[in-house]
């Protein structure tokens, strides 16, 4: 039966790291920010600069796992982009991927956006699709994110959250169903949808010049909502295959905030060591923040091929994912 494993995960982000200190150099009572970045763990984060976007990151992600994986840009059947902050409409961010890894003619090409919990979704919609497609041998999923350069500057402290990152993984086909995509469960809440937008009048505005081009955040926005259900939905995944929570090596979930982490271990009376956290060295990097995650627990032996691992993400509008998956 076939099923779709992670073959590699790689991740890009731009040189320069900025500490807390740093973005508040001369900013009246900066001391406050610095405190409220603090209180949901954040320390440092890379920012793009002016010859950066998301396209240019996502495509230096692209490029490096395909390098690290010994894939050719030829073998990809598949591309997909996952951003909040796509940097073209048209054409597609992946059609632009495309060209600059020399992508072959018969590739299926696609732009994702579900917010912060994208590349999860795209994740399960990319092995659902693998899994019905025998023609797909090698996808190559990115997400890719620049958030804080489209915060306004009265919203500052959602600034010094975000961090920007790209994060690239090749996902490959196979018949061997104990590896790999397991399932997924979701949870959408859409009665406050319109808390968060971006453009902040919508895009027919924004392009004509006549609206405001910055995010619009109303000042008690939140996505707690989701919160709650995270249990729900991972139970769910669990009692379904007839998984155990002590054979789950790892959680990687949504890096807003390391207090939600904190209380999305506690609610599923887990250790926290199973949570790896990377937020505090890059900021909030929204889609891509729970393969960031991944990427580094990996990389750190604190899973390994053969685990039971579950995603989680939350994005607005306001809709959350989990997936289960054996590494």
């Amino acid at each position: 039966m076939a099923t779709v494993k992670i073959k590699k995960i790689s991740v890009y982000h731009p040189e320069k790291s900025y500490s807390n200190q740093d973005l508040v150099e001369g900013i009246e009572n900066g001391h406050k920010l610095v405190g409220a970045w603090e209180a949901v763990g954040k320390e440092r984060r890379y920012k793009a600069d002016e010859h950066e976007n998301t396209l240019t990151l996502a495509i230096k992600a692209a490029q490096k796992v395909l390098a690290e994986s010994g894939i050719a840009g030829s073998d990809v059947d598949m591309i997909v982009v996952s951003s909040g902050t796509h940097e073209y409409q048209l054409p597609t961010d992946a059609a632009l991927v495309h060209q600059a890894i020399e992508g072959k003619n018969k590739c299926i090409i696609y732009d994702q956006n579900t917010n912060c919990v994208g590349m999860v979704v795209a994740y399960d919609q990319v092995c659902r699709t693998m899994i019905s497609n025998q023609k797909i041998k090698y996808a190559l999923l990115i997400g890719s994110e620049t958030l804080g350069h489209y915060y306004r500057d009265s919203d500052f402290i959602y600034e010094g959250v975000a961090g920007d990152a790209a994060c690239a993984v090749i996902l490959e086909r196979v018949e061997d169903d104990s590896v790999g995509f397991m399932d997924s469960e979701y949870f959408t809440d859409s009665s406050n949808a319109m808390d968060l937008k971006f453009p902040a009048e919508g895009l027919k505005k924004a392009v004509r010049d006549q609206g405001d081009n910055k995010v619009f955040v109303k000042a008690d926005y939140g996505v707690e909502v989701a919160y709650p259900e995270v249990k729900s939905i991972i139970s769910t995944l669990l009692v379904d295959h007839e998984i155990k929570s002590e054979d789950i090596s790892g959680y990687f979930v949504s890096q807003l905030s390391i207090s939600v982490i904190e209380n999305i271990a506690k609610d599923l009376q887990e250790d926290m060591k199973k949570f790896k956290y990377i937020g505090n060295q890059y900021g909030y990097t929204g889609t891509t923040s729970p393969f960031i995650a991944l990427h580094h627990a990996i990389e750190d032996g604190d899973v390994t091929t053969g685990d039971h691992i579950v995603m989680w993400s939350v994005g607005a509008g306001v809709t959350s994912a989990a997936v289960l998956l054996k590494l």
